[in-house]
């Protein structure tokens, strides 16, 4: 029989990660609510899955989140050995195995700097400089958390009687890595396992082998940290990376019908706007969702095995060209906020105020977001080309119109004149 867990009891003197802190005020009823909902029927192997959570926090949220998707998709899980995290039994078999790369020295998230957090999402990748720096602190962190998972799966797993080499084998990587892990969207993980580096200012891809890791204060390391891991033999037991740095207190307030404000950003392709910026889009629980597959893996995933509501799959085409297959826009990232107390007593009579305060910010953040992270496609010159282009048609558009209309009008002139010299 399951036990039932209360991931947020009380346990006098002991230590508590400022995220659970958040969670227990009253303001996050709804999202405390809803995780509760989520970890519904989790099986705690170890018995420590509730102190983690509260101490650490970050690695169990995401497996927590995992859980939830494996649930939603109708996977059945095997609980009956302690790794890897999901033993996946049907419909389909295979194993996940959760990890979250982490800020250095495992500090925690400071959310006071700069304007605070609810800014981060709006910088997006105009300044180069921290372009660079938001890459390659991602691409290392997370480059050390699946190689430790492949030296698992060789030294632990494999190891194992019951374990089936036969099947296939997902690391499913959470991005906690830096204070603004909430905008690197896929960019470093195509790096890392593919070998294309998106370059913003060129609105394109270059092919590269390796990055320095950086020094905490942003100077080159000697350490190279490999690019396109996917096309070593190394990597060859591991057949997806599941990922996302999405996957954070805002996405539980972006799925409960709480009364914080969110700013979304997307990402659809599209060559005259490829960042789209949105207040009123519902987020649903594989928003911001990514599979990544192994072209060369030992033992390949299959694509229809998460062919299920907003999962973004990446995978290679038949002509050895990298290619994605989505339902829509990709979510980029998040900008959560709120007033609390906004309902209490005291606050009524100004809560039109609040409202309109609130609504400024949204617009404020809305307008940053879209300027920042168009950029450079807005500035390119195939685009200014292109909008001249739109511009004289419209105008020209509008002569033709102006001429049809003075025709016509002149025609409907002589038909009226015509008709009162018969008369």
């Amino acid at each position: 029989m399951k036990e039932k867990m209360d991931l947020f009891s009380e346990r006098k003197g002991a230590k508590m990660h400022s995220k659970v802190s958040f969670l227990l005020k009253d303001y996050y009823e709804e999202e405390r609510k809803l995780l509760s909902e989520m970890f519904e029927g989790f099986v705690d192997r170890d018995h420590k899955i509730v102190n983690q959570f509260q101490e650490t926090f970050h690695s169990t949220f995401w497996e927590i989140y995992l859980y939830s998707l494996l649930k939603k998709c109708n996977f059945e899980i095997d609980w009956t050995h302690e790794h890897p995290d999901f033993i996946i039994t049907a419909p389909d078999k295979f194993y996940i195995e959760a990890v979250t790369s982490n800020k250095r020295f495992n500090k925690e998230h400071d959310y006071r700097h700069d304007r605070g957090g609810v800014w981060e999402i709006t910088k997006g990748y105009k300044d180069p400089e921290d372009y660079n720096f938001l890459m390659r602190e991602s691409i290392s962190r997370n480059y050390y958390k699946i190689r430790d998972k492949i030296k698992c799966y060789n030294d632990k797993y494999k190891q194992n009687d019951w374990f089936d080499e036969n099947l296939p084998y997902i690391v499913a990587l959470g991005s906690y890595c830096q204070e603004n892990y909430g905008r690197e969207y896929i960019f470093p993980l195509l790096a890392l396992l593919y070998g294309q580096y998106y370059l913003p200012s060129q609105s394109g891809f270059s092919e590269g082998d390796y990055v320095y890791r950086l020094e905490e204060d942003g100077a080159d390391e000697k350490e190279k940290i490999p690019l396109g891991i996917f096309y070593s033999d190394e990597y060859a037991d591991v057949s997806a990376i599941i990922y996302s740095s999405t996957v954070s207190l805002g996405k539980l307030s972006a799925l409960c019908s709480s009364n914080k404000k969110i700013v979304h950003v997307w990402y659809d392709g599209d060559s005259e706007e490829p960042f789209k910026i949105t207040s009123d889009q519902k987020e649903k629980l594989t928003d911001g969702l990514f599979v990544f597959h192994n072209p060369f893996a030992k033992t390949p995933l299959s694509k229809s095995i998460f062919e299920y509501e907003n999962i973004c799959q990446f995978f290679d085409g038949e002509d050895g060209v990298l290619k994605s297959k989505s339902p829509h826009a990709h979510l980029v990232g998040r900008a959560v906020f709120g007033t609390e107390d906004k309902y209490h007593p005291k606050n009524l009579d100004k809560l039109h105020i609040i409202n309109m305060g609130e609504l400024s910010l949204v617009n404020k953040l809305k307008v940053e977001a879209d300027y920042n992270y168009n950029y450079y496609i807005r500035n390119s010159e195939r685009f200014i080309v292109e909008k001249k282009k739109s511009e004289m048609n419209a105008r020209n558009e509008k002569v033709i119109n102006k001429s049809k209309s003075k025709s016509k009008s002149k025609k409907n002139d002589m038909q009226k004149k015509s008709r009162r010299k018969n008369r």
